[in-house]
Formats: C-alpha cells, sequence, structure tokens
C-alpha cells in the first residue's frame, strides 16, 4: 500500500520456509504459487506450496513427516495469515527442458491434524455435549483457540474409540439448541482457530455484518481505487431446480420415529416444510422460500422417514434427536439448493462462516435505475476459502450459499415470505 492507493490483487509476503533437522530453506525468492484452504466440511487447514529447486535442496531434505512449513502473509490493511503445517507429502516435477532446475510442490497439513491422528478417545460423558467437546479438545494440548457455541440440555454420551476430530464430528452430529429450529451444528477449522459452531446461529451472528462485494463487469473502477478491493472478478452461480431430487431426499415433508424399546411405544415427528419454513433463521431478512406455494401445497403426505432406537427410560438423557433431524435435513438442504464460486481480489479478512452481501445489477434489466437481480441477489454463507498466493499477487476464491431467496421478486405473494423478526443482539 503506497499512501491511499491500493493495487489491486497485492500481498505482503514475509515468510515462506521450510524447517526440519536439516536446518531450514527460505522459499520465499524461489516460490511459484501457493493455497491454503480452509473450509467449513474440514477439520483442518490444509495447504500446498511450489518452489523452484535449482540447489538441489530436496535432495538434502528426507522428507518424513516432521518437517514444518511457515506462511505468513496478508492483504494491506487486513488480518495477518501466521500458520505453521507439517509437510505430509511432496511431489517432485523435473524440468521438461532438461535443466538442473526441478518443480517441488509440497503439501501440509495443521499440526493438530497430526497430532489427534495417534490419540484414541473412549470416554462416557454426562452433561452438555458442549462442555464435553471442550473436554476432547483440551487433549490436544494446543494454543490454538476453541470458538464454541453451547448446547442445550444434558445427556449421557459414550465416545466409542475416536480419534479426538472423530469424536468431535460424533458429538456435532448429537447437539441440540433450543433456540434455533435446526441445531446443524458443525467441527471445523479456519485461520483463527477451531469452531464447534452451530450454523444457524452462525448466520444469525454474521449477517448484520456482511461484507458486499460489488459484481458488475462494465464498471469502470480506477486500479487504485480501495474500493476495487470489494469488486468481483469471477462469479459463477449453481441455483439448483431439481423439485423431484427434493422430493425424493424428503426436503418438503419427512418425519422421525423413534422406537422405545423399554415401554413399547413410537415417537413420532412430521415436518412440512411449508408449514415450518418461517422458523428458521434465514440469510436475508426479507427472505422467502426457495419454491411456490403452489407446490409446497401439493405435498401433503411424508415421502421419507428415519427410524431411531430408544433404550433408557430417563427424561434426563433425551437426546431429542427425534426432533432435530427433520429440521436438520431441510435446512442443510435448503443451504445446498444455492450456491455460488467466486474469485475476488485477495482479502485475508475472509474465512468460512463470514456473511457476503451480493451486489449485481440486473442483466436485462432496461430501466433507467440500477436494479438488484431478483432472486441471486442477497445475502450468503461463506463455506469454503481459498487463499491463491503466486509472485506479487493474491487472489481468493470463495465458495458460498444461500438457503432462501430475497422477497424483492415481482409476485412474492406466490412464494412463502418470512416474517420472523430480527434476534435482539447484545
Amino acid at each position: 500500500m503506497i499512501g491511499n492507493k491500493y493495487k489491486t490483487n497485492s500481498v505482503d509476503l514475509e515468510t515462506l520456509k521450510i524447517s526440519g533437522d536439516f536446518g531450514s530453506f527460505d522459499a520465499l525468492d524461489s516460490f511459484v504459487e501457493f493455497e491454503i484452504e480452509e473450509s467449513m466440511d474440514a477439520d483442518s487447514v490444509i495447504c500446498n506450496m511450489t518452489f523452484i529447486d535449482a540447489a538441489d535442496i530436496t535432495n538434502k531434505i528426507d522428507f518424513d513427516g516432521t518437517e514444518k512449513l511457515n506462511i505468513k502473509f496478508m492483504s494491506p490493511g487486513n488480518r495477518e495469515v501466521d500458520l505453521d503445517f507439517i509437510v505430509f507429502k511432496h511431489i517432485v516435477t523435473p524440468d521438461p527442458d532438461g535443466g538442473s532446475a526441478k518443480g517441488v510442490t509440497v503439501y501440509g497439513v495443521t499440526p493438530e491434524h497430526y497430532t489427534q491422528a495417534v490419540m484414541d478417545i473412549n470416554q462416557s460423558f454426562n452433561g452438555p455435549i458442549s462442555k464435553f467437546a471442550k473436554t476432547i479438545f483440551s487433549k490436544l494440548r494446543t494454543k490454538r483457540e476453541l470458538f464454541l457455541d453451547e448446547t442445550t440440555g444434558s445427556v449421557k454420551t459414550i465416545v466409542p474409540g475416536l480419534t479426538p476430530f472423530e469424536a468431535m464430528s460424533f458429538l456435532s452430529n448429537r447437539s441440540y439448541d433450543s433456540s434455533f429450529k435446526s441445531s446443524a451444528y458443525k467441527f471445523y477449522e479456519t485461520i483463527d482457530g477451531y469452531h464447534f459452531k452451530n450454523i444457524e446461529k452462525v448466520i444469525s451472528d454474521n449477517k448484520s455484518k456482511a461484507t458486499t462485494y460489488i459484481y458488475n463487469p462494465d464498471a469502470n473502477v480506477k486500479n487504485d481505487d480501495k474500493q476495487i478491493q470489494f469488486t468481483i472478478q469471477m462469479l459463477n452461480i449453481d441455483a439448483k431446480n431439481d423439485v423431484m431430487a427434493k422430493i425424493k431426499n424428503g426436503m418438503y415433508a419427512s418425519e422421525a420415529k423413534e422406537i422405545d424399546l423399554i415401554n413399547q411405544t413410537v415417537v413420532k415427528r412430521e415436518f412440512f416444510g411449508k408449514k415450518e419454513f418461517d422458523e428458521f433463521e434465514h440469510l436475508d431478512q426479507d427472505s422467502m422460500s426457495l419454491d411456490s406455494k403452489q407446490l409446497l401445497s401439493k405435498i401433503k403426505e411424508v415421502n421419507t422417514s428415519f427410524w431411531l432406537m430408544k433404550n433408557i427410560d430417563n427424561a434426563e438423557e433425551e437426546t431429542n434427536f427425534t426432533q432435530i433431524l427433520p429440521n436438520r435435513l431441510f435446512y442443510l438442504n435448503s443451504l445446498d439448493q444455492v450456491k455460488a464460486k467466486m474469485g475476488i481480489p485477495g482479502n485475508s479478512d475472509l474465512s468460512p462462516g463470514a456473511i457476503i452481501k451480493l451486489d449485481m445489477a440486473e442483466v436485462t434489466a432496461k430501466t433507467e435505475f440500477r436494479e438488484q437481480e431478483a432472486k441471486i441477489t442477497g445475502n450468503y454463507l461463506v463455506t469454503k476459502v481459498t487463499h491463491v498466493v503466486s509472485r506479487g499477487k493474491y487472489q481468493t476464491s470463495v465458495d458460498m450459499c444461500k438457503d432462501s431467496y430475497r422477497s424483492n421478486v415481482r409476485r412474492p405473494h406466490k412464494n412463502i415470505v418470512s416474517k420472523r423478526k430480527a434476534r435482539a443482539t447484545i
């Protein structure tokens, strides 16, 4: 950054070093590119880095899984990324022109992934699942922070011989939060640390802090304008509308049946998306259903059932699975319907869990004023961020999704429109 000017895709790269028993190797002058990927669907941050080896350094390194790769960089004015990775694999590519130099790509994963891979959790627990998650995470003895959403209720749980990360995933699937209908918990790692989070709560907490990105290919933005950092260089929208697939997977209507082996009874919970759409947290405050009222009105029969077994007779040990499963199925399926992938100038502040507000002019609009594209615009949940840094250039690839549309179409009465009030923030 020079003065008040902003250079598109610029990066401040401070450290790119491989170290181990052999000593250390500074790759700042010889690297070609590196990528760091953080995702809501992954328990660890991963990376790869390619450099040109003209000094035969790779023959001096006996890659055995003990080498460390340290990367430190930032986009100007944003958060500094400072991460250590354990190198678990490398690939050597000979010079195609027969020269002495060769290309080397090393692959790394955060150290905790290695630590937990050789651990075994066999433990019973009675209490809130979130407390159990804290206990398991503490066994890693890491300085990395755990960002955790509390769970509701007290349950008796047994972790049957799993690694810590497997155990965290096991617990997230069994977590319940009475304040949020879906209770869709996930365990994942970002640049900031580890997360045991309720996705619906993440959306509720972050949508008021959405970062606006503008997609307008014809816009004339100067290269040194700071606003160019928030322009979209590439955008791909994948808005599915496979009604038959939704019917088959029970998105519109489903049920959970729990067989009480002790009392010889069956507890049933039916779910119909038309009736319960307004009870979930949506990305846009003015949200509407992905499907029309006419279609949803035709779905009157349950076509997907989940069968559960209950072998305890203690109300304090209830799991609420019967209530949770149909809700979670609907919510996660909704988030899977409208996906987008965008390429933007490098931004080290972005991580999964952030909310992006997509500002996009309607391509076919012939009006005098700039109008927003009716359904595609609005808030999106960031699910994956890939930071790509090459020599003097930093770009960010963002995967994001949304659970509903904005109710700014010409005839919103054709869909279910949420009247849900915004949650009070402290």
